[in-house]
């Protein structure tokens, strides 16, 4: 397992209705961690298995882009001014990772290590927004998003399985 610390995450998303139901919204994101540790079990060719645990020293950065379609079922106000809605969107993801050190059964070794990748990004959505009383271009919300990166065809090194987040944000939206 890769752990990463806490990090700060961004983004900003631009949209319009198609209807008073149907959205379409793009978003770019960016997200950076630093990494923590990893653990697991290292095979070596003849059988055998050793259990591995390492402190690690380096930088995880994502870089997002998608185009949403969103549904409002209820429109924009909503019943008692509450507007849920669902979605789904396509993209990419760019991956970027640079590894400078790691720390084994407390010995600490250097390593230059970095990568790139870009990579087709997936996303469900699941949110409401909430009216701001005399302020009706305001709205506040909160979204959950499951976001499915497909790195399992990499030669960059960085990853040798598909990726799976989950994004919880608040956010406020400006209708124009």
């Amino acid at each position: 397992d890769l752990d990463f610390d806490t990090g700060v995450a961004s983004g900003v998303t631009l949209g319009f209705h198609v209807s008073p139901v149907i959205a379409i919204e793009g978003n770019f994101e960016y997200a950076g961690f630093d990494l923590h540790s990893l653990s697991g079990t290292a095979s070596v060719s003849g059988g055998a298995n050793s259990s591995v645990n390492a402190s690690l020293q380096g930088r995880f950065n994502t870089y997002n882009g998608l185009v949403n379609a969103i549904w409002t079922p209820l429109g924009p106000a909503g019943r008692y001014g509450i507007s849920p809605y669902i979605g789904a969107g396509v993209g990419f993801s760019h991956m970027n990772e640079t590894l400078s050190a790691f720390t084994v059964a407390g010995t600490t070794f250097p390593a230059s290590f970095s990568g790139d990748e870009t990579d087709f990004a997936a996303n469900g959505i699941i949110g409401a927004d909430f009216p701001i009383p005399g302020l009706p271009q305001l709205n506040l919300g909160a979204r959950y998003r499951m976001l499915f990166v497909n790195t399992g065809a990499s030669n960059s090194g960085i990853s040798n399985g598909n990726f799976f987040g989950h994004v919880f944000t608040a956010n406020a939206t400006w209708h124009f």
